[in-house]
């Protein structure tokens, strides 16, 4: 039995283990919490944006991208505010531990799978899990732009370096604080591009 379990965990990958293992950990997270501070700002703030628009909605101060984005996901599918709220968060915070691993293993893939358990055990996502948070799309965006400038760095095309860029863009429409890093990656593309 567990050799099965050992055999179907591999031919999965650690990218993909940590993806599934991730959202597993979340359900089990939002089990029995009441919503946070913050989410239930964020979830007003769905409501209101659901009900009288993005303009309505950005009036009450938020920083409405993932305000919108549950607006937007509780009107197309059966899910209220705060259902696809954690969904929202479960999948950035997914997508962040495997954008990890994956980095991890193109630079050393031995060390895949000990990165699986890392971004799995680290107390700096595993204790907000259950909390509706806008930190969660900030990761997983910074973690994708890291992520395209290393496959920018094999294979400088413009497609890559904008994309990167982009997703930096995405990111600081999550936490303005990602502005933070477009110097430093402008400045490492000027230097590291090639001739012409």
């Amino acid at each position: 039995m567990m050799q099965r379990l050992s055999a179907a965990v591999r031919a999965i990958g650690p990218v993909r283990t940590a993806f599934l293992a991730s959202l597993l950990l979340s359900l089990i997270a939002v089990q029995g919490h009441l919503v946070n501070r913050d989410g239930i700002f964020y979830l007003e703030t769905a409501q209101i944006i659901a009900e009288s628009g993005l303009a309505e909605g950005l009036r009450t101060g938020a920083w409405g991208v993932l305000p919108a984005l549950i607006a937007l996901m509780s009107a197309v599918t059966p899910f209220g505010f705060e259902a696809a709220a954690h969904i929202l968060d479960a999948l950035f915070l997914a997508g962040a531990c495997a954008l990890l691993v994956a980095m991890v293993r193109h630079r050393a893939p031995e060390a895949a799978w000990a990165a699986c358990l890392l971004v799995l055990a680290m107390p700096a996502y595993n204790q907000y899990r259950h909390e509706i948070l806008r930190e969660y799309g900030f990761w997983f965006f910074c973690m994708l732009a890291v992520w395209l400038v290393m496959r920018w760095q094999e294979a400088p095309r413009w497609r890559e370096a904008i994309a990167c860029q982009l997703a930096l863009g995405m990111a600081a429409l999550f936490r303005l604080e990602a502005g933070a890093f477009y110097p430093a990656l402008m400045l490492w593309q000027g230097f590291a591009a090639p001739p012409g």
